[in-house]
């Protein structure tokens, strides 16, 4: 599981430790992806709320990862999925 994302960091030194926010609308999930920026996360937690799916995911550089999905979402517990942005 530990992924690089590559980004522009101009204006950071080596070894400088930084937080990185991604806007929430630029998140898209999948099952499978092709794209470089992506990091694949393990399916913890299951919400169905009538009209979205909340989804927790483990992941091992990232603490308290949840998705909000449009509707039912067909995905099982223990299922490796993606995140692109």
């Amino acid at each position: 599981m530990g992924q690089t994302i590559t980004c522009d960091c101009a204006g950071f030194n080596n070894h400088d430790i930084v937080k990185v926010a991604i806007r929430p609308e630029a998140i898209e999930f999948t099952t499978f992806s092709k794209k470089k920026d992506h990091f694949k996360g393990i399916v913890t937690d299951i919400e169905f709320l009538g009209a979205e799916t909340f989804i927790g995911l483990e992941h091992l550089k990232a603490k308290g990862l949840t998705l909000k999905l449009p509707g039912l979402q067909h995905i099982e517990q223990g299922q490796t999925v993606g995140i692109t942005f």
